[in-house]
């Protein structure tokens, strides 16, 4: 069942007299060897009825995990959130290696090579949050590279430009946010992202 799901799928039982509620574990599983050694400490949404509660707080507890209660009508925002924290990552990366593959680089080696900027912008993000992890162009008001970066993906890759153009639009909202993109540098830069001719 989809982490998305409500407590209405289980409206029958509730009816019966059974205590009801969905425990969602935050994680993701590719192979059940995976899911066994990823499920300790992993965050688990939790949504109940007034009557269980406490036994969906010990069955994480029994899985070593850690509670999130989440309420019924917040369930299928919770579940989006988890799918771009996930899901949506797989499909950046997969992007992240057919831009690579582009350059001649094979996708075995592009992984090895990314995967460690990836792992080291996680643990920025662990230890500052996401708004003070940002580093790069945007972040630095590089403009010139912005430029660069946009003339040889409209050439080369053309399907990457929209992808390239959205999540420059939110890291250019991030930057500001972080304090290190002034106003006026961030309407240039969004400029050049949405094609906007000087």
């Amino acid at each position: 069942m989809s982490g998305a799901g409500g407590l209405d799928l289980l409206e029958e039982a509730a009816k019966a007299g059974a205590y009801v509620g969905s425990i969602h574990p935050l994680q993701s599983f590719s192979s059940i060897d995976n899911a066994v050694s990823n499920i300790p400490k992993s965050y688990f949404g939790i949504t109940v009825d007034k009557k269980a509660g406490a036994v969906a707080k010990q069955v994480v507890a029994d899985l070593k995990g850690v509670p999130l209660f989440i309420s019924n009508a917040q369930k299928p925002l919770y579940h989006a959130a988890a799918c771009v924290a996930s899901n949506y990552l797989v499909s950046l990366l997969n992007a992240v290696e057919s831009i690579y593959k582009a350059t001649g680089i094979k996708e075995k080696q592009a992984r090895k090579a990314y995967l460690p900027l990836v792992y080291g912008t996680l643990k920025n993000i662990e230890r500052s949050g996401s708004i003070y992890a940002l580093t790069g162009p945007i972040a630095r008001g590089d403009i010139g590279t912005i430029k660069k970066h946009m003339r040889i993906m409209k050439k080369n890759l053309a399907q990457f430009v929209p992808l390239y153009s959205a999540l420059g639009l939110m890291t250019a909202k991030v930057a500001m946010q972080k304090g290190s993109l002034k106003p006026g540098t961030a309407k240039l830069i969004n400029d050049v992202l949405k094609g906007v001719k000087p």
